[in-house]
């Protein structure tokens, strides 16, 4: 009876072994294909973070290329605009016809000498109830700014698009540093807050561009009665 309980127990074990090594093998198969697998995954994450990562520098390099060239024709659109003067609240004629008539205008209501000159003159689309704005074109930057200096009406630089929306969202920080009665105007692009001049982060912040040599300290906060009360004639 021993004999027969001794030869189950053995015939019992080498069962279990068998079992559980053929399981083992199973697992540890299964192991080696899952290492594979991932190292599989690990080669081919490597390469997509390494094309990640060109792509990545090459879409910085789009951007500087981009920008570049958005400055560039800022600057070209800004050097056609350069002799332009933009004139508000002038009267308009329905018999406003030609060119000349045009000329005729605004020679009188800006008191243009006859040594200045005219290269063109035409109104502005607007969807205001009262006369459309003036755009004047001098034949060169001496004469305008020469106007735009002793001009009785308001006045204002033909600014681009882009330079238009910058100067749109210095202006709270021009208003603000008024009302701290400090010395503040839009100079093209920047503003000036007492002796400094800022420009305008990508986030909407003021950067630093340079102290000015001789700063005006004079808080500005009445409306001058020519250019833009928030203008640099200059700039």
């Amino acid at each position: 009876m021993h004999c027969v309980d001794g030869l189950m127990r053995n015939t019992n074990t080498q069962y279990y072994y068998y079992y559980y090594s053929d399981i083992w093998k199973e697992i540890k198969q299964m192991r080696l294909e899952i290492n594979e697998h991932f190292g599989k995954l690990s080669t081919k994450i490597v390469r997509i973070e390494g094309d990640l990562k060109v792509l990545t520098e090459e879409n910085a390099e789009l951007k500087k290329v981009i920008s570049g060239l958005n400055q560039r024709v800022d600057s070209l659109e800004g050097q056609s605009r350069r002799n332009n003067l933009i004139c508000f609240n002038v009267e308009e004629d329905s018999t406003e016809g030609d060119k000349q008539q045009l000329h005729d205008i605004i020679s009188t209501v800006m008191c243009v000498e006859d040594y200045v000159q005219l290269d063109d003159t035409r109104r502005l689309p607007s969807k205001s109830t009262g006369p459309r704005p003036l755009i004047v074109t001098f034949r060169n930057s001496n004469q305008k700014m020469a106007v735009l200096k002793d001009s009785d009406i308001s006045v204002s630089q033909d600014y681009s698009v882009s330079v238009r929306a910058t100067r749109q969202k210095l202006r709270p920080f021009m208003l603000k540093a008024r009302k701290e009665d400090k010395f503040s105007i839009l100079r093209h692009d920047k503003v000036q807050i007492g002796d400094k001049l800022y420009s305008l982060t990508h986030d909407g912040k003021l950067r630093l561009e340079k102290t000015l040599k001789s700063p005006t300290t004079t808080a500005t906060t009445t409306p001058p009665t020519t250019s833009s009360q928030e203008d640099d004639p200059t700039g």
